[in-house]
Formats: C-alpha cells, sequence, structure tokens
C-alpha cells in the first residue's frame, strides 16, 4: 500500500527533515498535549523576486500560522527608502504578531555576501547598499541613526517589537555594544 510505505517512512525521518509547517503542528500538539507555556514562532521571507514567488511565501506563512503559529519573525528588513512601505506590507499579510529583524552591519564582507544574495532570504536594497559603500566610514553612525528611526516607527505600523542579528564573529563585540549603545541614547528601546 503506497499511503503506508509513506507512513512508514515519515515515521523513520528526524525532526529537521519535516517542512516548518510539520514542524510547528507537531509542537503545537506537544504543546497542547503536556499543558505548556509555551510560544510559537515562525519565519517569514519577504522576497523581492517577483509576485509569484512572494505568493509562495505568502502561502507557506499561512500553512505555519494554521500548523500554531504564534507570532512570526521576519527576515532582516534595512533602512530604504520604501521600508515604511514593507512594514506596511508585513502587517497586511501577517495575521499574527509579528517582530521585524534587523541587521547591523560591521564588515564589508557580510555586506557584499547579502549584496550578492548568498544569504537565503535576506536581501539589501539597492539604496542602502550604495549609502553604505559610498560611507563606509561612517557605517556605525549611519546605522544607528536608521535603526533608531526604524524602532521609533514600528509600533506605530503594528509591529509587536524587533530582534537584532548580533555579528558573527567576536572581533565585532566592541562595535556591536557601541551600536546598542548608540541606539539607546537616540531613544530606542533594546
Amino acid at each position: 500500500d503506497p499511503k503506508e510505505k509513506r507512513r512508514n517512512k515519515r515515521l523513520k525521518t528526524g525532526v529537521y527533515e519535516h517542512d516548518s509547517p510539520e514542524l510547528i503542528r507537531r509542537l503545537s500538539d506537544f504543546r497542547q498535549e503536556r499543558e505548556l507555556d509555551l510560544l510559537i514562532g515562525c519565519a517569514f521571507s519577504q522576497t523581492r523576486q517577483g509576485a509569484k514567488k512572494m505568493a509562495v511565501e505568502e502561502r507557506r506563512l499561512a500553512r505555519k500560522v494554521s500548523a500554531g503559529a504564534d507570532f512570526v519573525m521576519t527576515q532582516p528588513v534595512f533602512y530604504h527608502p520604501g521600508w515604511l512601505d514593507e512594514l506596511k506590507f508585513l502587517q497586511s499579510k501577517i495575521s499574527k504578531p509579528f517582530m521585524v529583524g534587523l541587521w547591523p552591519l560591521f564588515d564589508t564582507e557580510t555586506r557584499e555576501k547579502i549584496w550578492q544574495g548568498d544569504i537565503t532570504g535576506v536581501t539589501l536594497p539597492i539604496k542602502t547598499h550604495k549609502l553604505l559603500c559610498l560611507n563606509w566610514e561612517k557605517h556605525l553612525s549611519l546605522q544607528i541613526e536608521w535603526f533608531s528611526e526604524m524602532l521609533s516607527e514600528m509600533p506605530r505600523l503594528g509591529a509587536a517589537g524587533a530582534y537584532i542579528v548580533t555579528p558573527f564573529r567576536k572581533k565585532f563585540f566592541n562595535e556591536f555594544m557601541e551600536f546598542l549603545g548608540g541606539v539607546r541614547k537616540k531613544g530606542g528601546v533594546i
């Protein structure tokens, strides 16, 4: 029986061999069975690669939410002329509370990896890339200004909060702490 074979195959696979809606469904069932005080989050990849791919991401998000996700985390949103429209778009597509991803860039290698599309689901807008390239010596103060403005606008645009992608390398720890301090001085809540 083909159905039985597929069922047995699913039972033999590990948890990471399922897609995210399936994992969310299982977590949701587990939470209910054990009466756990647990919130389940999911990701939303807002692609800029055309309406067809965006429709796929919207359907995936709907599957994650119907599987039991309580909140949504966006891929990083970078400061650019259309970032307010991007947040309005997210608000219109996400039916659950959502947190906006912010990613301060501390090195040109990471900046260029994002720009070249080497980091799945994350895109750096043309204007942002250009401004960072032209003003790299001031990249920290530029980003403090940008993220402070973004953080102040997010509640008005429906975001429940923000999360920050931290640097991958220890050598940027001091710069990261300086960035957080600068945002805090500008009134940003972190």
